[in-house]
Order: C-alpha cells, then structure tokens, then sequence
C-alpha cells in the first residue's frame, strides 16, 4: 500500500463495481503507527468485510491532530464541506 504523508484527501472509494466520493483522514506517519479514516458520503450500503480501495483525488488540509477534538472537528467540518463541492 502507498499512502501519501498525513491530512485530509478527497477520495474514490471503490468496492466491487461501485464508486463513491469520500474523505479520508491519514494520521501517524511520524511514529510509524499510521492509520487511515475515511468517511463515504451519502451511502447507506453496509461496506463492513468488503475491500475498499482509495483514489486519492486531492488533499484538502494538512495533518490533523484527532486527539485535539476541538480543533480537529472545526477542520474536519471544513474539509468535509469542500470535498463534497468537489466534482470527480
């Protein structure tokens, strides 16, 4: 797997034959503990056991510190907003 560094990416989700705009939230590149959350707008379609594969399509933000939930979620909110403005 390629992951770029951590922040906010607008993405692709593809599972099966399905394409779904998303956001994704990469943290812990620096301490090799890297994680990736992503959020699927708009879909009601249980993905639970299926696999997913990310587009990265742009970044939105930099790092994103999710401990810091205050700030994290103004950011997150923000991002979520400009992702969905997106056309891809």
């Amino acid at each position: 797997k390629l992951l770029p560094s951590d922040g906010v990416y607008a993405v692709s989700a593809e599972s099966g034959n399905r394409i779904f705009k998303a956001m994704a939230v990469i943290t812990g590149r620096d301490n090799d503990d890297q994680e990736v959350f992503f959020h699927i707008h708009g879909s009601c379609e249980n993905i639970s056991g299926k696999t997913i594969t990310l587009c990265f399509r742009k970044k939105i933000t930099g790092p994103v510190n999710l401990k810091d939930t205050t700030s994290s979620e103004f950011k997150l909110r923000r991002s979520l907003d400009e992702v969905s403005e997106l056309i891809y």
